[in-house]
C-alpha cells in the first residue's frame, strides 16, 4: 500500500489502481468551479504513486514523510468527503491459493504491508469523522480486513456503519473478445453518511451476465470506478 487519492477526478471518474486512494471533495460557492457546477461542488486532490506533490515526489505511503504530509492535508478540514481505498492484495481471499507460490515470508511483509496501511487509512477516516466531516472506506466484501482489531474499532465510532453493494449495479463492466459483460464484485463500504450508504447499496438480484475476475489482469482493470458509481457517492453527499 503506497498511494493514496484525495480528489474525485472530473467527469466523476476516480480510478484506484494503487495501494491507496483518498480522495476529497469541496463545496463551491454558488458560481464556482466548472467540475460539477449542479452538485455544488469541486474536485480536490489526488494522492498516489501516479501524482506529485509540490516538489516533485510521488505520493508514497511507505514513506513516513509523505504519511505526514497527507495527515496535514486531511487536518486542514479542506476536504468535505474523503474517499479510501487501501491495497486489497494483503486482505483477499484469492491469496490463500497464493500463499505456497508465493511463501511465508512474502506473505508475512505483504500482511504488514496491508495492517500498516489499513490502519493509516483508518486514521484519516476518524480525523474526518472528529471533525464533522464524510469518509468512504471501500474494500471488497470479503475481504480479512473487514475482522481485523483495527476496522472493528473504527466501526465502534458514533455515526460509523457499513453498507453492501454489488458494482454490478452501478455498470461496472469490462469486455473480453469483443464482448462486454459486468462484474458483480461485491463491495463493503464503511462511513459515517448514511445517504452515502444507501446509495451504495444497489444489489443485484440476477438479471444480469457476470464475468470472473480470474486472469487477463481482469481484477486490476476492475479496481477502476465506473462513472455511476461515482455519481452515486456525490448524489449522497449533497444531501447533507
Amino acid at each position: 500500500m503506497n498511494s493514496t487519492r484525495l480528489g474525485v477526478q472530473s467527469a466523476f471518474t476516480a480510478e484506484v489502481n494503487k495501494l491507496l486512494r483518498l480522495t476529497s471533495v469541496r463545496r463551491t460557492r454558488p458560481r464556482g468551479s466548472r467540475a460539477w457546477p449542479r452538485m455544488g461542488l469541486i474536485p480536490g486532490v489526488a494522492m498516489d504513486l501516479t501524482t506529485y506533490d509540490q516538489f516533485g515526489n510521488p505520493w508514497d505511503f511507505n514513506v513516513p514523510a509523505m504519511r505526514a504530509k497527507a495527515k496535514k492535508i486531511v487536518k486542514a478540514k479542506s476536504a468535505l468527503f474523503l474517499i479510501v481505498s487501501p491495497m486489497c492484495a494483503a486482505f483477499s481471499r484469492l491469496q490463500t491459493f497464493n500463499a505456497k507460490r508465493l511463501g511465508v515470508e512474502k506473505m508475512r511483509e505483504m500482511l504488514e504491508y496491508g495492517v500498516k496501511h489499513l490502519t493509516f487509512a483508518l486514521d484519516l477516516c476518524e480525523t474526518q469523522r472528529r471533525y464533522g466531516l464524510y469518509f468512504l472506506f471501500e474494500h471488497p466484501a470479503g475481504a480479512s480486513c473487514w475482522n481485523t482489531t483495527p476496522m472493528q474499532i473504527m466501526l465502534r465510532r458514533g455515526g460509523v456503519r457499513t453498507y453492501e453493494g454489488d458494482l454490478c449495479c452501478y455498470d461496472l463492466k469490462q469486455t473480453v473478445e469483443g464482448e462486454e459483460c459486468h462484474i458483480k464484485k461485491p463491495t463493503r463500504f464503511m462511513t459515517n453518511s448514511s445517504f452515502i450508504g444507501q446509495a451504495l447499496s444497489e444489489r443485484c438480484m440476477g438479471q444480469r451476465r457476470h464475468m470472473e475476475l480470474t486472469g487477463g489482469g481482469r481484477t486490476k482493470r476492475s479496481e477502476v470506478y465506473p462513472d455511476k458509481l461515482c455519481r452515486a457517492m456525490l448524489e449522497g453527499l449533497i444531501q447533507h
